[in-house]
């Protein structure tokens, strides 16, 4: 919302307000098209969260993954707006994927680290019911460079982040992943999400950072 203070006139709040929102609608943009912010001490080489559908569209989200995607099988956007919480938009497993033989999975590197990542969170929805149900995906992170043979690079970091609750609401959560061993700036870090239970999983957001 835009800043209000004591000047501000009731007959100027709907043009204020609009105006506010195109500057976030184009700071979007702008993010969507490239990963690098000029800011000053930006302690993240990538982040991304699925804000209000009308100001961070589908599109951005796939221009954003689309960027670092190695492999992805059976994962995308997918927007339903007749039932509630499945208008949410964010990076989930695809209804085609359910019934393959192979288990939903995506690949995506960030190249040229900006910045050491000592920590990765995920934004990641919880819900309920049978599509729900033993929702569990595998989250394996890795670094390396050109330079680094496949067998003296370390083992990756792996954790595994459970989709279902028994609550009958569907909740936003986050899941805070330290490294043991930062991925050091100017490598390449790995992700990889496998779906290893259940049918359903959805992600909000993602950062990668160093604190």
């Amino acid at each position: 919302p835009p800043s209000l203070d004591d000047s501000t006139k009731m007959s100027d709040i709907s043009n204020l307000w609009d105006a506010a929102k195109q500057e976030e609608r184009q700071l979007v943009e702008s993010c969507a098209q490239s990963d690098s912010l000029s800011v000053v001490g930006n302690p993240c080489s990538l982040t991304w969260i699925c804000a209000p559908t009308d100001i961070f569209e589908e599109r951005h989200l796939k221009q954003i993954m689309g960027r670092h995607l190695l492999n992805n099988q059976g994962w995308g956007t997918l927007v339903d707006k007749k039932h509630g919480w499945a208008n949410k938009l964010g990076w989930e497993v695809l209804p085609a994927a359910k019934g393959s033989s192979t288990l939903p999975f995506f690949t995506m590197q960030l190249t040229n680290l900006t910045v050491p990542v000592r920590v990765v969170t995920f934004f990641y929805m919880k819900s309920y019911g049978d599509k729900w149900a033993n929702s569990q995906a595998k989250v394996a992170i890795s670094g390396s460079d050109s330079s680094t043979n496949v067998t003296e690079a370390p083992p990756p970091f792996v954790r595994m982040v459970e989709g279902y609750h028994n609550q009958n609401v569907s909740i936003s959560y986050t899941e805070t992943m330290v490294l043991p061993i930062p991925i050091a700036k100017g490598q390449n870090l790995t992700l990889q999400v496998e779906m290893v239970n259940g049918t359903a999983f959805k992600i909000q957001g993602m950062m990668f950072c160093s604190r």
